[in-house]
């Protein structure tokens, strides 16, 4: 990661206009931008972005909270989440990206959000115990551990493959995706693995 701002040099690029970070994904790319003016925030990221993701998400959800507008905080959070979607099935299913088709996910998403069934917190299991597969142990001091995955896309005998590599603190050293033409979920995972 780059000092300052947030660099994915392992994200495949999609608009090859310029190194794809959180802040370029998210908000500068030409297809995120005309999300974003086309939503009903009817925002205009400056082009470049000046300052980090984080620290331009903290001042925009500042902004909604103190003007009262708190009811813009989940469509923010809605539009990124599906920005970065669009992206992903750009990339990894060539779907045509469509700023339309982004906002209505992103709004859809908002609508079940509100809709869904209060659950209470007290009915919730209190650790992870219960589903091993949601933790994550640091290796040893000193060694580093290596996470990988594979999805595989019958129809097209492709498989999508990404690889993570985070130290003993758990902070991210590297990591990698790319797609690779296979015959099966377990040639890719095998690929994965190599």
């Amino acid at each position: 990661m780059s000092q300052g701002h947030n660099s994915f040099s392992f994200v495949p690029k999609i608009c090859c206009i310029e190194e794809e970070t959180a802040e370029h994904i998210l908000l500068s790319c030409p297809q995120a931008r005309a999300t974003w003016f086309a939503s009903a925030l009817y925002y205009s990221p400056s082009n470049p972005i000046a300052q980090p993701f984080s620290r331009w998400f903290e001042v925009i959800m500042d902004t909604f909270y103190n003007q009262g507008n708190e009811d813009l905080i989940p469509n923010t959070v809605a539009l990124c989440w599906q920005i970065w979607k669009t992206r992903n099935a750009a990339y990894f299913r060539q779907e045509q990206p469509n700023p339309l088709t982004t906002i209505a996910r992103a709004t859809k998403m908002i609508q079940e959000a509100r809709t869904a069934p209060f659950v209470s917190a007290t009915l919730l299991p209190q650790n992870n115990a219960a589903n091993p597969r949601n933790t994550w142990n640091p290796p040893p001091f000193g060694f580093l551990k290596f996470n990988v995955d594979a999805a595989f896309k019958d129809s097209t005998q492709v498989a999508g493959i990404a690889i993570i590599c985070r130290n003993d603190k758990g902070e991210l050293i590297d990591g990698l995706s790319c797609r690779k033409p296979c015959s099966s979920a377990l040639v890719g995972e095998a690929y994965a693995l190599s």
